[in-house]
């Protein structure tokens, strides 16, 4: 795994547990795993089904606002679920 995609992972959602309710967000967001960027596309892994839909509905504009003030870049947040087919291969 990229040491930088964890790194901006982890200000990001460090920098959303400053501005929000800290204990929800590291509730659905702990065990989300970084997997991959592209040129617009920032991928992490979940858990479960119902993980990726929580996180979908309620975190994906913060994530991606997050990513934006720690990267500069706007990516699209992927969520993928564990040991499905993942992102661009």
């Amino acid at each position: 795994m990229n040491k930088e995609l964890v790194l901006d992972w982890l200000l990001a959602k460090e920098l959303m547990e400053q501005e929000n309710e800290c204990v929800e967000i590291d509730c659905w967001l702990k065990k989300l795993k970084p997997l991959l960027i592209d040129e617009d596309n920032f991928y992490f892994e979940a858990s479960s089904l119902y993980q990726k839909r929580v996180i979908e509905k309620r975190y994906k504009k913060l994530m991606e606002l997050a990513l934006l003030k720690v990267t500069g870049n706007l990516y699209d947040v992927k969520i993928e679920v564990l040991g499905s087919r993942c992102c661009a291969e």
